[in-house]
């Protein structure tokens, strides 16, 4: 008999062995997969969480750059650009005339010369003009001479201005 509760022992201890490492295999290959999926979802939270706080921090720098963008893609693909510039130089100025000088196509790009005559109470007002020319991306060329003249109304000033767009 004590042979017997050796052997039963024995098996006892060897079954529960094999019961304990079916259990840790188990649950190490359902935890394993859990928490890979964890760290997975930990990384995408952190990304998230990242690319938010970048779209916040610069919200409006995005903001300005696609509304440029739109200008940009509205000024190049006008059918009238004629209009376009007359609206633009209208934001600065107090008065302006344009008159064609010229117009070539090349390569699908549309180049028109005009000579502007503006009238305007300080130099700054053109300086503002270049300046969101420059930041809005808009397609076009001032040439010299540019021309300052003090009048009584204010400055008159006359140039040549190139303006692109597509065809």
């Amino acid at each position: 008999m004590n042979n017997t509760r050796k052997k039963d022992i024995v098996i006892l201890l060897i079954l529960s062995f094999i019961v304990i490492g079916a259990m840790y295999l188990f649950f190490s290959l359902v935890l394993s997969k859990d928490m890979a999926k964890l760290e997975e979802l930990k990384n995408r939270y952190q990304l998230q969480k990242t690319v938010a706080s970048y779209l916040q921090e610069n919200q409006k720098d995005l903001q300005e750059e696609i509304e440029n963008s739109k200008d940009l893609l509205q000024f190049a693909q006008a059918k009238n650009i004629d209009v376009m510039l007359d609206k633009f130089l209208s934001k600065y100025f107090l008065s302006h005339t344009l008159k064609l000088i010229s117009q070539h196509t090349h390569e699908g790009v549309v180049q028109k010369s005009f000579f502007a005559k503006i009238s305007m109470q300080s130099p700054q007002e053109f300086y503002s003009f270049v300046e969101d020319a420059q930041h809005k991306h808009i397609p076009l060329e001032i040439n010299y001479p540019l021309v300052f003249e003090k009048t009584a109304q204010g400055i008159k000033l006359s140039f040549f201005i190139k303006v692109y767009q597509i065809e």
